[in-house]
């Protein structure tokens, strides 16, 4: 579920983030990021990603080289595209998409997990960049975000944070294969150098698939006490990525699926209900016009019917219709090496205030955005 686009200011600044990375002795690395400031306020500030990563663990096996990785702490997950340092400057909408079921009723599908959020446990992974398997396996603790205020069956006043069972890890896998397409044997392995048109990297196709199973608690008080609903869900899809010298084309497509336990009529147990979805992807293509100039146009797309019945983000602004596609021109340019300049112009889906007796958007209205902003690093 996204919230409703409605800038409330035309400038406003970034964010301030510390990084700190490297290794301890060979086969040991860390990295962490911290958030000091986002949006002018330090209260908005946040810990990234925080690990230690134990590379190389396969030679202890005897298992071929680089098959076995160990990484510790929290961390991204190993998405098919990473969100946490991704260039763009819209975030993309499926990663960022929970599952809320339409006029929830207790306990109902009430899960604020999005795959845009860190992790925190352990991750095993393995396999080479430049061509050939890569496989990840993550097992974090639970991040739904349930809250007691939330439903209106539960008195605030009980103050339980439920976001999670201890009992519970949440489980995560990727597998996905690159095809490296140079001609050149000689090259496959190599890292591609700058050349008199600019950097390039190596001609590729790469086709993946990713799972996330969990399950969401949700406390709700039944006719002579409080009853805990452990409602499983899980998020699977696929993705491809190609790469033609400066072309570069990639996407995914992801599909949710949120188990739903209802009250049973007599308050003292759960029944099942209708099952709660969503689906969506994206499609983005990067085209390095120039040395120092790259263009961008991407397509996301969210269908959840959900969404389109309840108000989103509790503020009443619905979308119009259980389909949102958002259209994402952009280009980004180097001032200097440690200075970027972006631009995107996004084309929303429309909105609306409210809705007439026969379920028709009144006056819906579109607000697109353009943003541009200015990084560095020093």
């Amino acid at each position: 579920m996204l919230p409703p686009t409605i800038p409330g200011n035309d400038f406003e600044p970034g964010y301030f983030s510390i990084f700190t990375a490297g290794n301890f002795g060979s086969d040991i690395a860390f990295w962490v990021d911290d958030d000091i400031s986002v949006a002018g306020a330090n209260a908005n500030g946040m810990l990234g990603d925080a690990y230690l990563r134990f590379v190389n663990l396969s030679r202890f096996f005897k298992l071929p080289t680089d098959s076995l990785t160990l990484k510790v702490g929290q961390f991204e997950l190993d998405l098919p595209f990473t969100q946490a340092r991704a260039y763009d400057l819209s975030p993309y909408d499926i990663y960022s998409q929970a599952n809320i079921g339409a006029n929830l009723v207790s306990p109902g599908v009430d899960n604020h997990f999005t795959l845009a959020g860190p992790g925190r446990g352990i991750e095993l992974s393995g396999g080479h960049h430049y061509g050939g398997y890569r496989y990840a396996l993550a097992v974090v603790d639970q991040n739904t975000s349930n809250t007691t205020a939330a439903n209106p069956n539960v008195p605030t006043a009980t103050g339980f944070p439920f976001v999670s069972d201890s009992n519970f890890k949440d489980l995560y896998g990727r597998f996905a294969y690159r095809f490296n397409l140079e001609r050149d044997p000689a090259s496959r392995h190599d890292v591609q150098a700058a050349g008199a048109s600019g950097p390039r990297d190596h001609t590729y196709l790469t086709l993946g698939t990713y799972y996330f199973y969990g399950r969401s608690v949700q406390r709700v008080q039944g006719s002579s006490e409080f009853l805990t609903a452990r409602e499983p869900f899980y998020r699977v899809g696929g993705d491809f990525d190609f790469n033609y010298r400066k072309f570069n084309m990639y996407g995914l497509f992801m599909y949710g699926h949120d188990h739903d336990l209802l009250l049973n009529g007599g308050g003292t147990g759960f029944v099942d209900g209708t099952a709660v979805n969503f689906n969506g992807g994206f499609i983005q293509a990067d085209y390095l016009a120039l040395p120092w100039l790259m263009t961008i146009m991407r397509w996301d797309r969210v269908q959840s019917t959900t969404d389109f019945l309840n108000p989103t983000g509790g503020n009443y602004f619905s979308p119009v219709g259980s389909t949102r596609n958002r259209f994402t021109p952009g280009a980004q340019f180097l001032i200097h090496a440690n200075i970027k300049a972006s631009f995107e112009y996004a084309v929303r889906p429309r909105q609306a205030l409210s809705y007439n007796a026969n379920g028709q958007a009144v006056n819906p209205f579109r607000t697109d955005t353009a943003t541009g902003a200015l990084e560095f690093v020093y």
